[in-house]
């Protein structure tokens, strides 16, 4: 928001109303991007901004909090059946670039849920692939990762078609190229 680069900005924002408070209150999640486009928390002077923007803009009797979002980083696994002709190391090469277009043309919003059967529906789209067996959507932490930890198993629908996201978490798979394993049976 008014700044002249995409690394001092907002990349996403979502509006919460909470509840918990006895006045109005709209908790405002907010989550930047650092130069090779790997989420960040949003810096204070951008947060600052932010806030002396909205004052202009909200109800006298609304209180506004701008909170950073949790950045949740995942990875995926599966596993597929091939064309008896097919080559298994060009198909596993497609899938997984398949995967990552698909993941750059639909990054995540904050609160925004993760659908496993979209995985699903991409991977059976590629030539070679005659079934996929197993799509798994698993927790990526550590050094190189966010610090947040997620439980994807307790948020895992019970018809396992998606994992839900709170409303103060954005899903990132961050590392393309390692975040994504897939297998032939």
């Amino acid at each position: 928001y008014g700044m002249p680069d995409k690394y001092g900005a907002i990349k996403r924002a979502a509006v919460v109303r909470d509840f918990d408070e006895l006045k109005r209150n709209l908790n405002i999640y907010v989550i930047s991007q650092n130069a090779s486009d790997k989420l960040v928390a949003a810096n204070v002077t951008i947060k600052n901004n932010l806030r002396n923007w909205l004052l202009q803009y909200k109800m006298v009797n609304d209180t506004v909090d701008i909170l950073d979002a949790a950045i949740v980083n995942f990875g995926i696994t599966y596993s597929l059946a091939l064309d008896l002709n097919a080559n298994r190391y060009t198909v596993l090469n497609k899938a997984n670039a398949a995967i990552r277009q698909y993941l750059l043309r639909n990054q995540y919003d904050i609160g925004e849920s993760i659908l496993i059967t979209e995985f699903y529906k991409v991977l059976q789209r590629v030539d070679g692939v005659v079934d996929v067996y197993q799509v798994s959507i698993t927790p990526r932490t550590g050094a190189t990762y966010s610090n947040v930890s997620y439980d994807f198993a307790k948020n895992l629908t019970v018809d396992g078609r998606y994992i839900l996201a709170q409303k103060n978490v954005i899903f990132e798979l961050k590392f393309p190229n390692v975040d994504i394993e897939g297998a032939i049976r």
